[in-house]
């Protein structure tokens, strides 16, 4: 699993993560689920690839900072990420 921040820094100047690829979309989900209270949302781009969101207890998209939440990928890395 690899990491890539679309998002600056953060504490200890690591990056703030934004992107987290996995090697399939179940990893994804339920890394995803993992993360939040409720059933994640699923985003596909419709090529074997695609991403999930954590949600809340209300199956809200669980948002963080001005860009949205994590996003849990799965399938071919996309280039302008």
């Amino acid at each position: 699993m690899g990491e890539e921040s679309t998002r600056g820094k953060g504490g200890s100047d690591k990056p703030k993560i934004h992107h987290i690829q996995h090697n399939s979309k179940k990893d994804a989900r339920e890394a995803a689920g993992h993360a939040g209270q409720g059933k994640p949302i699923h985003d596909s781009t419709g090529s074997k690839s695609g991403h999930y969101h954590p949600t809340d207890k209300n199956n809200e998209k669980i948002k963080h900072g001005q860009q949205g939440g994590t996003h849990y990928d799965y399938g071919p890395k996309e280039k302008n990420k």
